[in-house]
């Protein structure tokens, strides 16, 4: 309803309930629509918004996380990545590792491609004579 909407398009995941009170109540008082919910239905569609917030902010760190281990494995590798490396021969090299594992398919090889392109851009200028 309206009252979801307005904490939809005002609360963030810092956002405190006190921050919010005095215009959920300005709302309630003008509003007949809003009026039928008392203020702990509102704080109740306050904590509803605001955890789903924290909880889509929570799975972003989570992939972030899970990107940057699988990038740290890639450039541990031993031997290490080169221009000539391809996702068919790496990926037997990994597969068993928690931090391939943790990515889906097309992550893993959208960020290996990535990677790899850096390295093929690379391999003329290190070859190139001085």
């Amino acid at each position: 309803g309206k009252l979801t909407n307005f904490l939809s398009r005002v609360v963030t995941e810092e956002t405190t309930w006190e921050e919010v009170v005095e215009e959920v109540e300005a709302l309630r008082r003008r509003d007949p629509a809003c009026q039928a919910v008392d203020e702990a239905g509102c704080r109740a569609l306050f904590e509803e918004v605001s955890g789903k917030l924290k909880a889509v902010s929570a799975g972003l760190q989570v992939v972030i996380l899970a990107e940057s281990a699988f990038l740290d494995m890639l450039q541990e590798l031993d031997p290490p990545l080169t221009a000539d490396s391809s996702w068919a021969l790496l990926k037997p090299r990994v597969w068993r590792d928690f931090r391939y594992q943790a990515l889906l398919e097309t992550r893993r090889r959208q960020l290996f491609e990535e990677m790899h392109s850096v390295l093929v851009e690379a391999a003329p200028a290190a070859s190139a004579p001085a």
